[in-house]
């Protein structure tokens, strides 16, 4: 009896845990939930002036693929980037910035991944602060 009972409590605890969104003993579960995100641009060609945009909302971050997170953009979209242990945010092979159980930021110019459009030049940065 006692036996059938540890088992009904194992069986339960597992689909317990199975059904839960954070995934278990995986290191991004301390950067995922809601935040409070400034997203800056700053832009700026030869043949005029400069423009700068500033945008506040409320975002979330999720898992993405192996070891990545994916941040949710001021427009819906959810970018996603490579993150360590330590919290190191990364996009192609760069280290753009950090997170933390409170927050991240993060900062990246147009030619991170490849060469950027001649004769402009952008600068996007990204902080938030974990609700």
């Amino acid at each position: 009896m006692i036996r059938k009972l540890t088992c009904i409590l194992i069986l339960a605890f597992i689909s317990t845990l199975s059904g839960c969104e954070k995934k278990l003993f995986d290191y991004r579960n301390k950067y995922l939930g809601d935040y409070s995100i400034t997203y800056h641009y700053s832009y700026s060609q030869m043949s005029g002036p400069p423009s700068e945009t500033t945008i506040q909302y409320n975002g979330v971050i999720e898992y993405g693929d192996k070891g990545n997170i994916k941040i949710e953009w001021h427009d819906g979209d959810r970018v996603e980037f490579s993150v360590s242990k330590k919290g190191a945010i990364s996009k192609c092979n760069s280290t753009i910035g950090d997170i933390s159980k409170k927050g991240f930021d993060l900062s990246f110019t147009d030619d991170l991944c490849s060469t950027g459009p001649m004769g402009a030049n952008y600068t996007v940065t990204l902080s938030g602060e974990k609700e």
